[in-house]
């Protein structure tokens, strides 16, 4: 059985930890997986995510051309693997999608929410998650494990002051809020092993 499946946050709440652990979990259950990271995974999406990563445009990059390039590497995603595996019939992972984009763009770089949204439903053209899960965990977490990991310097969305990230986490609780019926909000600062057996019974519970 196909299904798409999200994992969202903000930096550091273990999304890619999480995406390869619950893959795994998933694979030795029978499950063929496809995993995949958001801007990225195509050739052409990989290229775009140096430019979007790139510390030395944090300060010139506009919101709209944020915006846009994600939504380019997002196109470029569905389209060549999103799709393609879910006809084949597989379980489809993906560290992060548009809901990354409503959160950043949106909220935190003061986009017009409602055209990021028409901007994303144009891109997806339909193609839409079964289940997100939002990874949550408070800002001190954050800076925390930044830190742990060498501080915050190694792209331009780490290098972003604290105000930032709260309004990211504030854009995704909103969302969650307003859609708990598609995205469901998973305590991260548990253990690893807590939080990818929550997420894999959940996914189970969908596959069934």
């Amino acid at each position: 059985m196909s299904i798409f499946i999200v994992i969202e946050g903000i930096e550091c709440a273990g999304k890619t930890t999480q995406i390869k652990k619950v893959a795994s979990a998933l694979e030795a259950k029978g499950h063929k997986t496809v995993t995949m990271r958001e801007p990225g995974s195509s050739q052409i999406g990989e290229q775009i995510r140096t430019i979007l990563k790139d510390p030395s445009h944090k300060e010139s990059m506009d919101p709209l051309t944020s915006l846009f390039l994600f939504n380019a590497a997002r196109r470029q995603f569905v389209k060549e693997i999103v799709k393609p595996a879910l006809k084949r019939g597989e379980v489809v992972l993906s560290d992060r999608f548009f809901l990354s984009t409503i959160a950043y763009q949106g909220y935190a770089e003061g986009a017009d929410k409602e055209f990021v949204r028409s901007v994303c439903a144009k891109t997806v053209e339909g193609c839409m998650p079964k289940k997100t899960f939002l990874l949550d965990i408070g800002i001190q977490e954050m800076k925390k494990r930044l830190l742990a990991r060498g501080g915050m310097e190694h792209d331009r969305y780490d290098q972003m002051d604290i105000s930032f990230h709260e309004k990211v986490r504030e854009g995704y609780l909103t969302e969650w809020e307003k859609n708990k019926s598609l995205i469901e909000r998973i305590n991260g600062e548990r253990s690893e092993e807590e939080i990818t057996q929550d997420i894999l019974q959940r996914i189970l519970l969908l596959l069934s």
